[in-house]
């Protein structure tokens, strides 16, 4: 398995999406897993240093004399993981190699080192959730300047030659090794496979199907049946064998095909749906009533940012001092523009004056979910992220595969005791998206090349600006207040005198 899919995902998930250094200090959750073994050896063999979490003892050994990693611990024996990573990686993670999610992305996101980059291989501790756990600390995307990025191994098959030139010699002189857990007999392929969401397994788990003379079929679909009425349920169980089985082995997919799906908000269509997305496939459904089409929409998917011609843009807080510049330097691209704000005066302006597409005030909207459906029938391609919280929650299902999402600041979070979480990051994974933080600070060295765009456009009145002012500095503390309740039309002046 190592020149297999495992190691395909490792190998472009660790080279091209965490862009490694060498001595850079890398993290990887379910690191005694099929992916995880091997991005750690990738890692030392990058020469950096590698820490992994497992589930056990045995695990956490493998890593340690087996893997080559630097270091290792059970995460089941840790009250704190933001204390245990913060024992393990004192100056901080540079790359986090994403299997988990959850709590662990949280106490991972505090640990991040400026300029981190994390890759979203999967979040296995979410899947079987009805709920999935909010995640609280993307604030730290920001100010830490973090990259964050889904990414799925079926995009890179036609650099497999690639990866083979680089795995094979490693293979020959032993520098990579690797474990598989074997199960005996197609009959227990259920049980294996329930092992894998309750981290049975050790590296990739395999089920061995020789010749079963006394194995008849009606004793395999018992087996079959018993195991998932006893251990899985919905995606796990039948319904999931159903879509899977159903949709690789009856349809055969190709990468960018057209597919329907009828009644497609029922268990097995909906999943039909999503996996069919994850092998890059155009996707519709139908359903019965307004509500199912909606879910296929955002909750499924069925349908910094490096613009392009005719591209989608989102921008929330649009009509602040940033936004109002981000939504006609989009129009200046040629793209389409929605943003939202916080009162019908801002709207009008965002319409009106700045030349935006469409715009929404977000406070009249009962469901953000549904309202960036309706403005983006086809998905986000860009999001300028100002507001973070429900918002972020409610773009994140409209983002179309390969979304990039820009984080400039997450204002409705900055004055709460609790951080709101975050609870649709598992889209980052299948739809690839790319959400990174950034300071302006960092571009300071670039102002003149920033001048030379933006001057001319001035001058020929294709950019206008709004400013927002207050007269005297007695006043200074009640505007600086008035930021964090969306008082203001774009940037918030005091004028402390007029002479």
């Amino acid at each position: 398995m190592h020149s297999g899919m495992p190691g395909m995902t490792a190998y472009f998930g660790f080279y091209q999406v965490c862009s490694p250094k060498k001595g850079e200090r890398v993290y990887i959750s379910a690191a005694s897993g099929a992916v995880g073994q091997l991005v750690g050896q990738f890692a030392k063999l990058m020469g950096c240093y590698v820490v992994g979490s497992a589930g056990s003892k045995e695990k956490v050994e493998l890593l340690k004399n087996k893997f080559g990693f630097d270091d290792a611990f059970n995460y089941k024996e840790e009250h704190d993981l933001v204390a245990a990573l913060k024992r393990y990686f004192p100056e901080g993670i540079d790359i986090y190699f994403e299997n988990v999610g959850g709590k662990m992305l949280d106490a991972v996101l505090l640990n991040m080192r400026f300029h981190g980059r994390i890759a979203a291989c999967g979040m296995i501790s979410q899947y079987n959730l009805q709920q999935p756990e909010g995640v609280q600390n993307l604030t730290t995307v920001v100010f830490k300047r973090i990259r964050l990025e889904g990414f799925i191994v079926f995009d890179y098959f036609d650099q497999y030659p690639k990866f083979l030139d680089f795995v094979l010699p490693y293979i020959r002189e032993g520098k990579i090794v690797y474990v598989e857990d074997i199960t005996e007999g197609l009959e227990h392929g259920p049980s294996a496979l329930v092992g894998l969401f309750s981290g049975r397994n050790v590296g990739k788990q395999v089920v061995k199907c020789g010749y079963r003379p006394n194995l008849t079929r009606s004793k395999l679909l018992d087996a079959i049946n018993r195991t998932c009425n006893r251990h899985l349920h919905h995606q796990q169980g039948m319904p999931g064998i159903t879509a899977y089985f159903g949709f690789f082995e009856i349809c055969s997919p190709k990468k960018g095909e057209s597919v329907f799906v009828s009644a497609a908000s029922g268990a097995v269509g909906q999943l039909v749906g999503q996996i069919a997305k994850l092998m890059g496939c155009y996707v519709v459904g139908s359903a019965g009533s307004k509500t199912k089409v909606e879910l296929l929409k955002s909750k499924f998917g069925f349908d910094v940012c490096s613009p392009k011609k005719g591209e989608r843009v989102y921008i929330s807080a649009a009509s602040g001092a940033v936004g109002q510049l981000v939504g006609q330097f989009a129009k200046l691209m040629g793209c389409y523009v929605v943003g939202s704000a916080g009162s019908k005066e801002k709207v009008d302006l965002l319409k009106n004056k700045f030349g935006f597409d469409e715009a929404f005030n977000y406070k009249e909207e009962p469901d953000l979910n549904v309202a960036l459906g309706r403005y983006f029938p086809e998905g986000i391609d860009i999001y300028f992220e100002n507001v973070g919280g429900k918002m972020l929650d409610a773009v994140l299902p409209n983002m179309r595969s390969r979304g990039r999402i820009a984080v400039c600041g997450m204002i409705s979070q900055y004055n709460l005791d609790k951080p709101e979480g975050v609870f649709n990051l598992m889209t980052v994974v299948y739809k690839r998206v790319r959400i990174e933080g950034f300071v302006v600070t960092d571009y300071y060295d670039q102002y003149p090349k920033f001048l030379d765009f933006v001057l001319p456009c001035i001058r020929e009145g294709k950019i206008k600006y709004m400013e927002d002012v207050s007269e005297g500095l007695e006043n200074g503390p009640a505007a600086l207040v008035g930021l964090f309740s969306g008082q203001n039309v774009g940037k918030k002046l005091v004028v402390v005198a007029r002479e």
